[in-house]
């Protein structure tokens, strides 16, 4: 369902593409070094696609909104986009809101790793401005969807209690893979939550207002996580949420004969350390 599900978003990008031409394409594509990332700026397909080193890891990582506590969510590519920037492969900054009430701006920078290193990085800063003359209750909400095991999409996935860090490593068959880890630089989420595909996408496009559950692991399994902030923006005032998202090859587990070969090097070490004390 899942493989289905990303083949009908990629035909709809696609379609779009050729339906409206080149200048007005919702999906930009990002490359550095061994690395390429694609962002459907029309669609909740979102970021997707980080290929690294030839493997894709990210299924969809893309935000949502909603003003005051009653209500539903929206993803924000359903605000009008007032701008698309790519001014380098690397970058793209998006824009999406109106400048009488508020924009929401969502940059990215991507940098790889060297060929065959399977590391590679991406940078975000969202800049929510307030432009009305109100104060904005806004609650903002990031939902990532990553497969590092693509064997059998057994992840496992554990949240840091300070709500400023996020680990995922795959486990089981395949486990060789990559691992993630990203930062909230600034400001700390309000609330986050561990799951497993698609829970918590359903609970942000239901109609009903969500605060995510604060439980903090989950897996192994297809799992998937999120944050959330809820902040008051004060009228005319500015929200800078900081973040970043490295991915690295997880450390390969020694052989049994050779961690038993380390320990007798450990052993001897030992013995000698002992008779020279003596």
């Amino acid at each position: 369902m899942k493989t289905a599900r990303l083949c009908s978003v990629v035909f709809v990008a696609l379609a779009l593409v050729l339906s409206v031409g080149p200048a007005r394409a919702t999906v930009y594509n990002l490359t550095e070094s061994n690395s390429t990332l694609a962002v459907d700026a029309g669609t909740q397909a979102g970021a997707y696609g980080w290929v690294v080193d030839g493997t894709s890891v990210l299924y969809q990582q893309w935000f949502w909104y909603r003003v005051g506590s009653t209500g539903p969510e929206a993803s924000i590519d359903t605000l009008p986009l007032i701008s698309a920037v790519q001014s380098d492969p690397d970058s793209l900054a998006l824009t999406y809101g109106s400048t009488s009430d508020f924009t929401i701006q969502v940059d990215y920078l991507l940098i790889g790793g060297s060929a065959g290193s399977f590391t590679s990085d991406v940078s975000e800063t969202i800049k929510i401005q307030n432009h009305s003359t109100a104060a904005l209750p806004l609650h903002f909400f990031q939902y990532s969807d990553f497969d590092l095991n693509r064997l059998n999409l057994q992840d496992q996935v554990t949240i840091d209690p300070d709500l400023q860090k996020v680990n995922q490593v795959p486990v089981g068959a395949g486990t060789l893979g990559p691992m993630l880890s990203e930062t909230v630089l600034s400001p700390a989420p309000s609330h986050a939550e561990a799951n497993y595909y698609a829970s918590t996408l359903g609970k942000l496009d239901d109609g009903n207002p969500t605060t995510l559950d604060d439980v903090l692991s989950a897996g192994p399994g297809d799992v998937t996580w999120a944050f959330e902030w809820d902040k008051t923006i004060a009228a005319g005032g500015t929200l800078l949420i900081s973040k970043d998202k490295n991915l690295a090859p997880v450390p390969a587990v020694p052989e049994p004969a050779t961690i038993l070969g380390l320990g007798t090097i450990l052993l001897l070490v030992g013995r000698k350390l002992s008779r020279r004390q003596a």
